[in-house]
């Protein structure tokens, strides 16, 4: 998404997918799915406590995250990662 926001002009700070994916909706609009937002709040709910020991209380990360949480995870950036191909397609058809 940082890399989407660049293409187009826009600032891109931080690495809260969520806000980042607000960004790119109020910048682009129709091209961008409404429910990327949803996969964007579920990933950055793993940003800190997947890479930190002590992020999580009481115990560790692998002792919280399942395999099920990963297949989540994976199908969430999978789904962003077409929707900023999806809205690179767009803007190039749009350009061209």
């Amino acid at each position: 998404m940082k890399g989407l926001l660049h293409g187009i002009g826009a600032e891109a700070w931080g690495h809260d997918l969520a806000a980042l994916c607000e960004r790119v909706a109020s910048t682009l609009g129709e091209p961008w799915p409404p429910e990327a937002s949803r996969w964007a709040e579920r990933l950055s709910r793993f940003y800190i406590p997947t890479r930190y020991p002590d992020a999580v209380p009481g115990g560790v990360p692998g002792q919280r995250y399942v395999r099920a949480d990963a297949e989540a995870a994976g199908d969430d950036a999978r789904s962003l990662l077409a929707a900023v191909d999806t809205a690179w397609s767009t803007l190039t058809r749009e350009a061209g």
